[in-house]
C-alpha cells in the first residue's frame, strides 16, 4: 500500500499514516494530496466538506472526459450560442420570429450556430443569417 488516510470526522481532521514516525500526521486543511492515481488533485477539506468533494469529484470527471459531463458543458455551450445568435439580432434590430428562434435553440451543430452569429453581425435580415423557411 503506497498511502494511507484517515478521515476524523468528529474533528473534521485528515490524517496520513507516516511510515518515517511510524504514526499518523495531522494534514494542513489547505493541503493538497497529489498523487498519480487521481485524476486531478484532491484538496484535505474536500474530505471533510461535501460541496468541496462534489466540486473534486466533478473536476476528476471532466478531467477524465465523462460523457455525460462533458455532453452537458457542451449542451451549455451551444445553448449560449444560440443565445448569442438571436442578441446579436435583436440588438442589430433584425427581426426574428418564433419559428426562427425555436430553430436556433434547437440547433445542435456547433458550426451551424458559429455561421449564424458570424452572419448575424452583418446582416441587414434573418433570410441572410439564415436563409430561406
Amino acid at each position: 500500500m503506497r498511502r494511507q488516510f484517515c478521515v476524523k470526522a468528529a474533528t473534521r481532521r485528515v490524517c496520513e499514516w507516516s511510515h518515517a514516525h511510524g504514526d499518523w500526521e495531522t494534514l494542513n486543511d489547505d493541503a493538497v494530496i497529489e498523487d498519480r492515481c487521481f485524476r486531478v488533485p484532491i484538496p484535505v477539506r474536500a474530505l471533510v466538506d461535501r460541496v468541496l468533494a462534489d466540486d473534486t469529484g466533478t473536476r476528476a470527471l471532466i478531467a477524465a472526459g465523462n460523457e455525460v459531463i462533458v455532453g452537458a458543458i457542451e449542451a451549455g455551450a451551444l445553448r449560449t450560442l444560440g443565445e448569442s445568435v438571436l442578441r446579436v439580432l435583436t440588438r442589430r434590430g433584425v427581426s426574428v420570429d418564433e419559428a426562427t428562434r425555436a430553430r436556433v435553440m434547437r440547433c445542435a451543430d456547433r458550426a451551424t450556430l458559429e455561421t449564424w452569429l458570424d452572419r448575424a453581425a452583418t446582416a441587414e435580415g434573418a433570410v441572410e443569417v439564415f436563409g430561406e423557411g
